[in-house]
């Protein structure tokens, strides 16, 4: 007979009791092919057209600035600049404030 340390013993129980004990690990769940992903995705933006740009122009030699209202389709001079007015939108009043312009 063979006698072992007994911290030997002491180290090789916990071991082999803990691995005996666990239970096997669940498997991860797989989403079906068909379904599409959970994510929550926002409503696309509301933009409400609007008839007249209202532009802040600096002069950046003077540093002046000038308030300048452009009616969409038409243009507007500032110094030696041309503004011409394309396109502008704006937010509705429940949206946050916001306007967009193609210039």
């Amino acid at each position: 007979m063979m006698r072992l340390p007994l911290g030997a013993a002491l180290v090789a129980l916990p071991l082999a009791g803990a691995l005996a004990q666990q239970p096997p690990a669940p498997a991860a769940p797989v989403p079906a092919p068909d379904q599409p992903p959970a994510a929550a995705v926002p409503p696309p933006p509301v933009w409400l057209p609007r008839g007249v740009a209202d532009l802040m122009a600096l002069d950046k030699v003077t540093a002046r600035a000038t308030a300048l209202s452009v009616r969409v389709g038409q243009s507007a001079t500032f110094g030696t600049l041309s503004i011409a007015v394309r396109v502008c939108d704006t937010r509705p009043p429940d949206q946050p404030a916001d306007a967009t312009a193609y210039l």
